[in-house]
């Protein structure tokens, strides 16, 4: 998976993630949790966070500052995803922001023979408090991140 995303001028934007979860089935039946994980409590796990992601002091979340406005910042998961069966892409987001300052969220699925994205999942509207998203990916993919 690639995460990217991108915060309002001024501090009246920002972007906070948390609990990124890739479990079996197809977001209906659930059944285990699978190694892409990350509940950023201390540190990014296997993700590769390029730009200014911060993990927070409380160990809650990674999130981007306001001050890091107009600039796409990415998180980029181990690239080990491969599966014959349907799988469950599940993660907490907050996007904070007012007066046109606001930011946005991009997940995406790239092949890496083919390097190929598909859009998973967008969200650029404000949120007052943190907001449980899931998508399912569809089964027989090899190969991507």
């Amino acid at each position: 998976f690639i995460i990217e995303g991108t915060v309002g001028y001024g501090s009246n934007g920002d972007i906070a993630l948390d609990d990124l979860t890739l479990l079996d089935g197809n977001c209906e039946t659930i059944i285990t949790q699978k190694s892409l994980d990350c509940d950023f409590k201390g540190d990014t796990c296997d993700w590769e966070a390029q730009g200014r992601w911060t993990l927070s002091k409380d160990g809650s979340s990674i999130f981007l500052r306001p001050e890091a406005y107009a600039v796409r910042h990415s998180l980029f998961s181990p690239p080990n995803i491969n599966t014959n069966e349907w799988k469950c892409f599940r993660l907490w987001y907050f996007i904070g922001g007012n007066y046109g300052y606001e930011g946005s969220i991009t997940v995406l699925l790239r092949m890496l023979k083919s390097n190929l994205t598909s859009l998973l999942f967008f969200a650029d509207k404000v949120t007052s408090e943190a907001t449980y998203t899931q998508t399912p990916l569809p089964q027989h993919f090899t190969d991507a991140q």
